[in-house]
């Protein structure tokens, strides 16, 4: 016969293997780790809410411009610096490549000109990407006193070095100067003849060239080499430096060779077109001179660009270049030519520093020489 179960019996377990005093006591502490959870939730809240304060003052304090563009390239934020700058030329929901058309690229890759009602800026730019969100984040830095300083910085070196220069002048001046005055007495000899007066009067007429094209030279040198603030193309700059050496090359009997030609949607570089193809001229000129009266004579020139910058190549077969002379080759007035002026590589090397450039040398006696040039393009970023 069975025997109904015991009021007083042991309790069974439910499906879960629990027993209800087991569940109860797991339910507890279950709502105590739900509290503690809750607890530690609202401290990152509240410490999230005072790290995002922080971050906003500190982004308002800021001394440059911050602006977060959204996915559709607009303005979703800016602090108070970039709305103290641009004003309403860049509020929210301007489109960025609208606000972009106010800048104009300078010589300097990032860096841009704004006219501002105080006075015209140069800023710099700098990009970096917002994944979570799909937008950009833009930080725009006032660098017009560091710009200034720095230009005034290199005006006061060229004015140091204008001692040197006059007395450089001065030297070379005095030969020219002295053969010049030397032909204009014989000039004055009674009875002298017709074509003896022409070729004196010639010699005398090449002298002042020579006078008047030092005098150029120095001056070049003096303002820096950077006159005029353009967008330079390339190919255009290929082909009118290719143009002007090549009589030169054919008069002298050098064999001139294409290295390499820029593509024509190469990177814009900003700067003074007429300066640098002087500078490239007179490497090129250096290159047909140092192999002047050399058999099989041979240079080269190419021109190429990348992303961020310009390569410019000359290179020729002449003799090469003694490290001595290599650590002087860009000291005005030093040359190794009788015939040189030694103005001709030191208002290069300006003209291509002034754009913010380098000209590399790569020469050894006997092997040829290199001379590399490179300028830095102006990155557009976003249609700047």
């Amino acid at each position: 016969m069975t025997q109904a179960p015991s009021a007083f019996s042991v309790k069974q377990p439910d499906a879960a293997g629990m027993t209800p005093e087991q569940l109860a006591a797991a339910f507890a502490e279950f709502m105590r780790a739900s509290d503690r959870l809750t607890a530690a939730y609202a401290q990152l809240e509240a410490r999230a809410e005072r790290l995002t304060e922080r971050l906003d003052v500190l982004m308002q304090a800021l001394p440059v411009a911050v602006v977060v563009l959204n996915a559709e390239g607009e303005v979703v934020e800016a602090n108070e610096t970039a709305r103290q700058w641009f004003g309403t030329a860049l509020t929210v929901g301007t489109a960025w490549q609208r606000f972009a058309q106010q800048l104009r690229p300078t010589e300097a890759p990032d860096e841009v000109l704004w006219s501002a009602p105080d006075g015209e800026k140069r800023l710099t730019l700098t990009w970096s990407r917002l994944p979570d969100q799909g937008g950009e984040l833009v930080v725009v830095q006032d660098v017009t006193e560091a710009t200034r300083l720095r230009e005034a910085m290199a005006r006061q070196e060229r004015l140091a070095a204008m001692g040197e220069l006059v007395a450089g002048l001065a030297h070379q001046l005095r030969t020219p100067l002295a053969a010049a005055l030397l032909f204009l007495d014989h000039l004055t000899t009674p009875g002298l003849d017709e074509a003896r007066r022409i070729e004196l009067a010639g010699r005398v007429k090449a002298r002042l060239h020579r006078m008047e094209q030092l005098i150029a030279d120095m001056l070049i040198f003096a303002r820096g080499g950077l006159k005029a603030r353009e967008p330079i193309a390339l190919s255009h700059l290929f082909a009118q430096w290719w143009s002007s050496v090549e009589p030169l090359a054919q008069a002298q009997k050098v064999v001139l060779e294409r290295l390499f030609a820029p593509q024509a949607n190469a990177p814009v570089v900003i700067g003074d077109e007429r300066a640098l193809l002087g500078a490239l001229a007179n490497l090129a000129e250096n290159a047909l001179a140092v192999q002047q009266g050399q058999a099989a004579a041979w240079v080269g020139l190419g021109a190429r660009a990348t992303a961020d910058q310009w390569e410019i190549v000359v290179a020729d077969h002449g003799p090469g270049i003694p490290d001595a002379v290599r650590a002087r080759l860009f000291t005005p007035f030093f040359t190794t030519r009788p015939e040189g002026t030694g103005l001709g590589l030191a208002i290069a090397h300006e003209v291509v520093t002034a754009h913010g450039g380098i000209i590399e040398v790569r020469s050894e006696p006997g092997e040829g020489t290199t001379f590399i040039v490179r300028l830095p393009c102006t990155v557009r970023s976003r249609d700047v």
